[in-house]
């Protein structure tokens, strides 16, 4: 939505790891722990059951083409 919303013409810079989610801390809940687990185990679905987006061969690749493609747009 960012990208599609600046002009072009300004330069846009956007920071993540794309990848998989840190570990969570003592200070986190059971339940915290849990979904990690599920996570890092390969066991989690994604929005609407797709596939989990930490699970994704090169996201940082799509991220960067779906930028691309929504400023041609």
């Amino acid at each position: 939505m960012l990208a599609m919303a600046k002009s072009v013409s300004r330069p846009m810079f956007v920071y993540d790891v794309l990848g998989m989610i840190p570990p969570p801390t003592d200070n986190d809940g059971e339940d915290v722990q849990q979904r990690y687990n599920e996570i890092v185990g390969g066991n989690s679905k994604g929005i609407k059951g797709k596939s989990y987006y930490g699970y994704e061969d090169d996201l940082y690749g799509k991220v960067v083409d779906w930028f691309h493609i929504s400023q041609s747009t």
